[in-house]
């Protein structure tokens, strides 16, 4: 009986960019599992490394300051329990100066943790840019009132993806008990 700690899932994006696209700085969120016997106390040490083909070089992915990008888990991981972990990192930070082609994401880094199986705490996943998707926002302007009994809404739809926006509705319902919904379609 002990712990066994793993990572099940690790998710890459780019905060600062339009869908299907990615900028020198990423945002790596990885789930870490606790799927042993025991509890594994505070401490354990998860670390972030990457692999650049074109380059070729392979290491720890570096903070602003230099230091290995880590994250310290700061409370107990029951049996079953899950905790989501992430890290901001930017291209500049490592020598190769662009986005690894891969993360590899490690739990129990530091190996101070005593596991039922020590091969099942690494996972690696390729940088992607995903699939390029439309991305729309609304503006709503005032209601103009002294169109009744046809109020009318100014607004503005933009499209701040990285694809078209095409096959969409508008809708709009006036809020009440008697609510009424205007709905159109373009292509």
């Amino acid at each position: 009986m002990a712990p066994d700690l793993t990572v099940e899932a690790v998710q890459i994006s780019s905060p600062d960019a339009v869908c299907g696209q990615l900028s020198n700085t990423i945002n790596i969120t990885a789930r870490i599992s606790n799927i042993g016997d025991l509890r594994v106390g505070p401490g354990v040490v998860v670390g972030f490394y990457g692999d650049w083909n074109a380059v070729p070089y392979s290491g720890e992915l570096l903070d602003g300051i230099g230091n290995a990008l880590q994250v310290v888990l700061q409370t107990s991981l029951e049996p079953g329990d899950s905790v989501l972990v992430s890290v901001d990192y930017d291209a500049a930070n490592n020598t190769p100066n662009l986005l690894p082609d891969s993360i590899r994401v490690a739990v129990d880094d530091a190996s101070q943790a005593r596991e039922c199986n020590e091969d099942n705490n690494e996972l690696e996943s390729e940088v992607e840019a995903g699939q390029s998707l439309a991305d729309l926002t609304i503006e709503l302007g005032s209601v103009n009132l002294w169109t009744c009994p046809n109020p009318q809404v100014p607004t503005t739809v933009r499209n701040i993806g990285s694809a078209p926006a095409t096959d969409h509705a508008r809708r709009w319902e006036m809020g009440g008990e008697a609510s009424s919904t205007l709905a159109q379609s373009w292509p």
